[in-house]
């Protein structure tokens, strides 16, 4: 009777975190408050989850390999509050430590829904249910599809939503490719093949409509990368001048779309700044960013150690950003809110010591990636190549905005991340017929 409580009561856990999940990446592109508050509500269900078992003295069986990695989840807010209480500035907040709360909240996620075995079919679930809600939204606010000119945001900024919608559509394209779609015991997911690169594409034209020229560039080098990783030459090649090729007709189709009038604008707006180097230059959308990395460069050589404090850099341009110290021309007088790069961000405000852990928590990823896809598993493997895919992603995405800068842009960027994970430590845990199932999920 109490294996079969304990099974009813892992099996009920199980659902509630999947539906939560599930939710979250269908209310995202709608309502970032209402999406924080079904990611909130998800970890404190995982954090109950977790301290029930260790009440009732239950191991989790946490593999070595993730706890390394959710320990250094912890030092990316520590290195926060160090910043926070040496920084020279006396404008900041304790607000600004509450994204790097997300750290610590994603830990009890990890473990809850590793330990509840969700597994390669609920992550495809949750995948594809935010592009088909991404794709719906993005058609809606371009007035179904009839005003390209305008940039389909989602509840937020167009920048972040479009670089997500490119990273899920990647992710969607891993599984479309991977090993284990193809596994002839896998025969219900394999005839899903079809609705998965259906998924990809809805993504990558709510990427596409969101005018975001980092996430369409995103797009063709870790196609490139993942092609690479699971075909010959041959194939690869074959397999990218068919998907790129339909990919810049379409694009060459749509000149009046945002994404191809403000990539063709890019160009000059660089070479203006680097050669006019006026004012009307630097206030340029890419004016602006290179501006913002001169400054961070800056800031960070006045505080190199700890940097300015976590989310500072509006306040340190008020501080440094006169003509006495950079003399950085910003598109608001008070200062951007972040420096638009997580590298130059993170260089200005957490310092030496920031850039040093997020180093070691990425090599880390990129280590348990690498040597995760090896493996012969179809599981591990799939995880590992999602794991890889994230991480690309994040890279590149990176270099044009701050993935840490906010509550609602941590939550998606951390929850995509982990996922992968579960597929990677799946079958680390070894179920009793009686708590799990013995099939991946």
């Amino acid at each position: 009777m109490t294996l079969q409580f304990n099974y009813k009561q892992h099996i009920t856990t199980k659902n509630l975190l999947a539906i939560l999940v599930l939710g979250y990446f269908a209310i995202q592109p709608w309502d970032r408050h209402f999406a924080d508050a079904l990611w909130l509500l998800l970890s404190l269900a995982s954090l109950a989850y977790v301290a029930a078992k260790k009440y009732q003295g239950q191991s989790l069986n946490t593999p070595k390999p993730l706890k390394n990695l959710l320990w250094l989840f912890t030092l990316m807010p520590v290195v926060s509050v160090i910043s926070y209480l040496a920084s020279p500035l006396d404008t900041l907040t304790p607000k600004a430590l509450e994204p790097d709360t997300r750290w610590l909240l994603i830990i009890p996620i990890t473990l809850a829904m590793l330990h509840t075995r969700i597994g390669p079919k609920y992550i495809l679930s949750f995948l594809s249910i935010y592009a088909v809600s991404s794709f719906i939204s993005a058609i809606t606010e371009t007035s179904y599809l009839t005003q390209l000119s305008s940039r389909a945001n989602g509840d937020e900024n167009a920048v972040p939503y479009g670089m997500f919608n490119a990273t899920v559509a990647l992710m969607l394209l891993t599984y479309f490719i991977s090993h284990y779609i193809k596994d002839p015991k896998q025969t219900r997911i394999r005839l899903l093949r079809p609705s998965i690169f259906i998924a990809f594409t809805l993504a990558v034209a709510s990427a596409f409509l969101s005018g975001t020229r980092a996430s369409m560039l995103l797009l063709p080098i870790v196609i490139t990368l993942l092609y690479f990783m699971h075909y010959n030459v041959k194939k690869t090649l074959l397999g990218l001048a068919l998907l790129l090729g339909i990919g810049s007709v379409i694009i060459s189709a749509q000149t009046d779309s945002a994404f191809v009038k403000n990539l063709i604008s890019t160009p000059a707006k660089i070479n203006n700044y680097f050669t006019k180097n006026d004012r009307a230059s630097k206030r340029s959308s890419a004016g602006q960013r290179l501006e913002q990395w001169k400054e961070s460069v800056c800031i960070f050589s006045i505080h190199p150690i700890l940097g300015t404090g976590p989310r500072s850099f509006k306040y340190a341009h008020q501080a440094y950003g006169g003509k006495k110290h950079c003399n950085a021309v910003q598109y608001l007088k008070q200062g951007s809110y972040q420096a638009h790069s997580v590298y130059f961000n993170t260089l200005g405000t957490l310092g030496l010591v920031g850039m040093l852990a997020a180093l070691v928590l990425s090599l880390t990823l990129i280590q348990t990636g690498i040597s995760e896809f090896k493996r012969n598993d179809k599981t591990i493997k799939l995880g590992a190549s999602l794991l890889i895919t994230a991480i690309a992603s994040h890279a590149i995405n990176g270099i044009t905005l701050d993935l840490w800068f906010m509550n609602h842009v941590m939550n998606k960027h951390l929850l995509i991340l982990i996922l992968p994970l579960l597929l990677i430590f799946y079958k680390s845990k070894k179920p009793t017929p009686n708590t799990a199932e013995l099939n991946p999920i």
